[in-house]
């Protein structure tokens, strides 16, 4: 009976076969490494060394060839399991080292694959999953020599800003153009006879009347006609210096073909051509400007400014004016600045008292007249507008232009102090008409005379020469 040869059986791969008899320390075994798939939980992976178990050494050559062993990567079913797995992910397997003996069998038969019971199982470990990793873009590296805008957000586009500052610019134009026509057209004019000779400056010639039944003036009390009540010359002299000279009503003077008379009686004689010549002939100033301003005019002027600040030094209860004061500085309303205005039997100083008071009213309305708080409030220009204009009488060559220049030269002589009376001689003359005040004959004519050339100073103004 012929001798059986010892084929080792098949062990599936991962399961150590028990020894059978005495083992010897495996050698390194020859030929390429090959992977078992007959175990589908095993991870595999072609690092991994797997061999065959050490066959018989009564059957086995002593130098086998090592091209007649076949792995199951040549096999057909093995050359497919090995495309399987290089389709999947790497798998992470750590193993021992396993040693083995060379396993040859003939070519003729191909001999099954076992683990050699000399190797120690590997020890596999659970891939670990990390997360996704995040890419972010690579920043922008700047190319030298060129510079690349940035865009600001919430930045407005040039165009936007310039569009905005031309609505602006657009909207105030028509704004001035609208009140420019409602003041000229609010004027009323009238024939002042003033002069159109500029030679020795610009003159405006402001009176005050005291016409009765106005609106915010004074009640109707059956008092027939009208005088003025006050009497100022705003004179810009060639050198650009500003003055402003109050003449008292009760001045004596000489009115052309009514002989002599007080300086108010001209207005009601012939109106306001007879007051002009009278003041030429009294100054030797050319007239170039005549504005009436009613009493009332002082309350609406002063009610759509908001109020105006007044200070006297003594307390006043004066029942023919309605003025009730106490000393100090009072914020007042148009009623009361009208009745400060007016209000001469409770002065100590007169008439003179009376005009000193009636230049603080008109300094203090032109001062916040041309205030910011005014100019930029569009309500509060419109009311003073109709109330300056309703209550405002010009020649026919004064414009609202011109207004606005005589504005600016009272507040320019009220800053430099170049305010005041003329020269008086006598408070009481009693030269007919009843009580009067005389100018001084001498000094009356140099005082004029330097307001026509600029040459004035405040130490000028105030004087009582007959007391000197």
């Amino acid at each position: 009976m012929p001798q059986q040869e010892n084929i080792p059986s098949f062990q599936p791969a991962g399961r150590r076969p028990r020894p059978h008899g005495k083992t010897t320390k495996p050698a390194k075994a020859q030929g390429k490494p090959f992977t078992s798939s007959s175990d589908p939980k095993t991870p595999q992976n072609y690092g991994e060394r797997h061999y065959s178990p050490k066959p018989s050494s009564s059957n086995v050559p002593a130098n086998p060839d090592p091209s007649s062993r076949i792995t199951s990567v040549q096999r057909p079913e093995g050359r497919a399991e090995a495309e399987s797995i290089q389709s999947q992910a790497p798998r992470k397997v750590e193993s021992t080292k396993s040693y083995h003996s060379p396993s040859v069998v003939s070519a003729s038969k191909a001999p099954r694959v076992v683990a050699s019971h000399q190797s120690q199982r590997p020890t596999t470990t659970r891939p670990e999953i990390s997360e996704q990793p995040t890419f972010s873009p690579e920043p922008k590296t700047p190319v030298a020599g060129i510079n690349i805008p940035k865009k600001s957000a919430g930045k407005k586009p040039a165009w936007y800003l310039g569009g905005f500052f031309l609505l602006l610019i657009v909207l105030i134009v028509l704004w001035g153009i609208f009140l420019f026509i409602t003041a000229s057209n609010g004027l009323k004019r009238i024939d002042a006879g003033v002069s159109t000779n500029y030679d020795t400056g610009d003159t405006f010639l402001i009176a005050g009347s005291d016409a009765r039944g106005d609106k915010g003036g004074v009640s109707d009390d059956g008092t027939e006609g009208g005088r003025t009540d006050s009497m100022m010359l705003v004179h810009k002299a060639a050198n650009d210096t500003s003055q402003v000279v109050s003449l008292p009503r009760d001045s004596f003077v000489e009115i052309p073909d009514n002989g002599n008379n007080k300086l108010n009686a001209a207005y009601s004689f012939g109106g306001a051509p007879l007051l002009t010549q009278t003041v030429e002939n009294l100054t030797g100033l050319q007239v170039n400007h005549f504005v009436l301003v009613r009493m009332g005019a002082v309350s609406q002027i002063v009610d759509a400014l908001g109020g105006v600040e007044l200070c006297l030094d003594f307390d006043v209860n004066d029942e023919r004016s309605e003025l009730v004061w106490q000393k100090g500085c009072h914020q007042v309303d148009g009623k009361t600045a009208l009745a400060f205005s007016r209000m001469r039997y409770g002065d100590p100083r007169g008439d003179l008292g009376r005009q000193d008071r009636q230049r603080q009213v008109l300094s203090k309305i032109v001062q916040k007249a041309t205030s910011a708080g005014t100019i930029l409030n569009p309500g509060k220009q419109l009311a003073l507008v109709r109330a300056a204009t309703g209550s405002l009488e010009v020649d026919r060559n004064t414009s609202l232009v011109d207004l606005m220049k005589m504005a600016l030269s009272y507040r320019s002589a009220s800053k430099d102090k170049l305010s005041g009376i003329p020269p008086i001689k006598d408070l009481d003359y009693r030269g007919g008409h009843g009580s009067s005040v005389l100018l001084d004959p001498k000094e009356a004519p140099v005082f004029f005379n330097r307001v026509m050339k600029g040459e004035i100073k405040p130490e000028d103004f105030n004087r009582l020469t007959g007391n000197e």
